[in-house]
């Protein structure tokens, strides 16, 4: 007997378990309502949902018409009920059992414009009873866009927001809009780059620019939900925007082949530039528009087999991806056009505006990549073009620097040759002098020892000259003590006047010729003047970059008829060797030898 208890308890414990989990696993009941009465026009007719409205049921204006359904509810329901609408005309509102629930957005009908956004309404438990409830859905139509009522949802609102309506706003209205801020942002760049750089490319960055703010503008039908402006210059836009961005893409799709076909780019131009003007002269009605994209679409079904070659011929996967983009692509607009033309797929979401962004957002990677690697190879171009400037500057430099030491060389080479000369005509032309008086045997003493004072002068001269630091004032200075020295005793007084702090270094051998002149000259005055004063004065005038010298003794002067001698001959040659002018000037107060020299600047 226990057993037998045993045994039916626990067949009655498996009951209630299973029970329970039957209990748990119910789901909340959405209603699914696909039956309406249609009113209009004090008409009334049974329809099926979704429903479409043809052309001739409302005023192309603009008319209010009124779905009515019911629902037949056992019992108050225990939770908070809500109401969800895929797709209703261009706007709509909603009333359960006379109670005004409102619509998408707040606003009579006629200004509101509702057409891809889905409604969903949470209703307050009062609206409802038990039994038959009425729904009334009254949407307004227009000529502007398709128009109708879809399935209309009734449930408990978490499990009718979660269910239908999350789905529906994001494949409607989120997707796109995510898509269309990738595409306006990816046109605006594309464009700037268009008009900012000059490349091979530049047609096709400003194509694609254009086509993607174009689809972006197209994509405002999706995601505009409250107009409160003129409808019909929205709509206007929108509806252009979306057909004029049909031949835009083809043009952006020629520009990646990088393939010319200038009739039918001409074409297509023409026919984005006509379709503005169309939209508005049929007063953007969506059954017209259908006919204007019609030509578009042949376009593009022209241009697979086209493209299709050029892909074969390239054999690349970007252009296999792209032929399968334009297939895919056509094959949306084909879906669309079913969903507006049947009602079956009035409350389907609009393909074409996602595939036309995808496509867009995919080309858009491709020739930001293909920028990438322009850029790149750009970049590596200029690191090479760079080492070979550092290259090619470092081997000028070692050229420069050759040719500097070349030039030195040559330089001190000069100054050798130019010394060698000096020694020559100078010193040489003195011993061979003294040579020949003393062969004769008839040179007095004081001569022998005149000419080799010479030859010790100027052979002073030269190493004064030829100093590792010889300037001009400290070789006159070294001049002034041997005179000084040589002069002795005599009756003779050379006063010295040198001004020459400001004086840049110069050239050895301009050096020696300056010296060689003041000597020769000094050596005139002591010898032949018969003066008792000399006076030697050596200015330098910094701002004027002008050297002075001169040599004036208050001797008897120089006779008119006696000419120009060797020795003033030789000073001048020594003048024009440096580039300077001497003056000579002889009178009864006695004779000046006067040196201008204009100084090179550094």
């Amino acid at each position: 007997m226990s057993g037998t208890r045993l045994v039916a308890r626990l067949l009655l414990g498996c009951a209630l378990l299973g029970s329970g989990l039957a209990g748990a696993g119910v789901a909340p009941v959405v209603h699914e309502l696909d039956q309406a009465t249609l009113a209009l026009r004090k008409q009334q007719s049974e329809v099926k949902l979704p429903h479409t409205l043809s052309r001739d049921q409302f005023d192309p204006a603009g008319e209010r018409v009124i779905y009515r359904l019911t629902l037949t509810l056992p019992e108050m329901p225990a939770t908070s009920l809500a109401v969800s609408i895929v797709k209703a005309s261009r706007s709509a509102t909603i009333r359960v059992n006379g109670h005004d629930l409102g619509g998408c957005a707040p606003g009579p009908l006629e200004g509101l414009r509702c057409a891809q956004a889905p409604l969903f309404v949470q209703t307050p438990d009062a609206v409802w009873q038990a039994g038959v409830n009425h729904i009334e859905v009254e949407v307004f139509a227009n000529s502007m866009q398709t128009n109708g009522l879809s399935r209309v949802l009734v449930g408990p609102a978490q499990t009718l927001y979660d269910e239908s309506h999350r789905s529906a706003q994001f494949w409607r209205q989120g997707l796109v809009m995510a898509i269309s801020w990738a595409t306006a942002a990816f046109g605006l760049l594309a464009l700037f780059i268009g008009l900012r750089y000059a490349s091979p490319q530049r047609r096709g960055f400003l194509w694609f620019g254009l086509a993607c703010l174009l689809r972006a503008t197209s994509n405002l039908y999706a995601t505009t939900v409250s107009v409160h402006d003129e409808a019909f210059g929205i709509q206007w836009a929108l509806t252009a925007a979306r057909l004029a961005a049909i031949p835009v893409m083809m043009l952006t799709l020629l520009s990646f082949f990088e393939r010319r076909l200038p009739k039918l780019e001409r074409w297509l131009v023409g026919y984005a530039l006509a379709l503005p003007l169309l939209v508005a002269a049929t007063g953007a009605r969506t059954d017209l528009a259908m006919l204007m994209a019609l030509p578009g679409v042949l376009t593009a079904v022209y241009l697979v087999p086209v493209i299709s070659g050029w892909v074969l011929d390239e054999r690349s996967r970007t252009g296999y991806l792209m032929l399968a983009a334009l297939v895919a692509l056509l094959a949306c607009g084909l879906h669309d056009i079913w969903a507006l033309a049947t009602a079956d797929g009035f409350d389907r979401p609009m393909a074409l505006p996602l595939a036309n962004g995808v496509l867009l957002l995919t080309l858009g990677s491709i020739i930001i990549g293909r920028m990438a690697s322009a850029l790149a190879i750009a970049a590596n171009l200029n690191e090479t073009l760079r080492e070979r400037v550092e290259a090619a500057e470092s081997d000028l430099r070692l050229q420069h620097q050759t040719i500097v030491e070349l030039e030195r060389q040559h330089a001190r080479t000069e100054e050798r040759e130019q010394f060698l000369r000096d020694l020559h005509d100078g010193l040489g032309s003195h011993l061979a002098s003294a040579r020949i008086l003393l062969e004769d045997d008839k040179l007095p003493q004081a001569q022998v020892r005149e000419l080799i004072d010479d030859c010790m002068d100027d052979m002073r001269l030269l190493l004064d000259a030829s100093g590792a630091q010889a300037q001009l004032a400290d070789a006159l200075g070294s001049l002034r003590y041997r005179f000084t020295q040589r002069l002795g005793s005599a009756p003779v007084q050379v006063h010295w006047t040198l001004d020459l702090d400001e004086l840049p270094p110069l050239p050895k051998t301009t050096v020696l010729q300056l010296l060689r002149l003041v000597q020769e000259a000094l050596t005139n005055a002591l010898r032949h003047s018969g003066g008792k004063q000399i006076q030697v004065v050596a200015h330098y005038d910094a701002s004027h970059a002008r050297l002075q010298l001169s040599v004036a003794d208050n001797g008897k002067g120089m006779r008119k008829s006696a000419g120009e001698g060797r020795g003033l001959g030789n000073m001048r040659h020594r003048a024009q060797r440096v580039g300077a002018s001497l003056n000579f000037h002889s009178g009864l107060g006695g004779t000046q030898v006067a040196l201008e020299w204009q100084v090179p600047r550094a």
